[in-house]
């Protein structure tokens, strides 16, 4: 189970669209719950890719793949999540007015904040 939950982790690293969901569907099936798929594979991920990019070894670009991944693999837990009845880290209200040069930002922003569990 852990081995599939750090395929995971590198997926988001290493910007695997392709693969990612199937392998949260793998996840899934062999018995891992939406919550530790999260917590110990989606969220650790996505704050590994948020110091590679302070760091400068990540772009704007890989951050923004590493955001489309974990969105990915959050379409594949979310009904579970409810199911499971796991409590999200709030709700957060973001936006720009349509067309501005700062929806770029708020749209990764959003899709962090959305891997982060809000």
């Amino acid at each position: 189970m852990k081995q599939l939950l750090d395929f995971i982790y590198n997926a988001v690293l290493v910007g695997d669209m392709k693969n990612s969901s199937a392998i949260v569907q793998k996840a899934i099936a062999e018995g891992n719950c939406a919550d530790q798929i999260l917590q110990n594979g989606l969220i650790p991920a996505m704050a590994e890719a948020g110091r590679l990019f302070e760091e400068g070894e990540y772009f704007i670009l890989e951050l923004l793949v590493a955001a489309q991944v974990i969105k990915n693999g959050l379409n594949e837990i979310k009904l579970l999540l409810i199911k499971e009845d796991v409590k999200s880290a709030g709700k957060v209200v973001i936006r720009t007015v349509q067309g501005d040069v700062h929806e770029f930002g708020k749209s990764l922003v959003a899709m962090m904040m959305e891997g982060a569990g809000f």
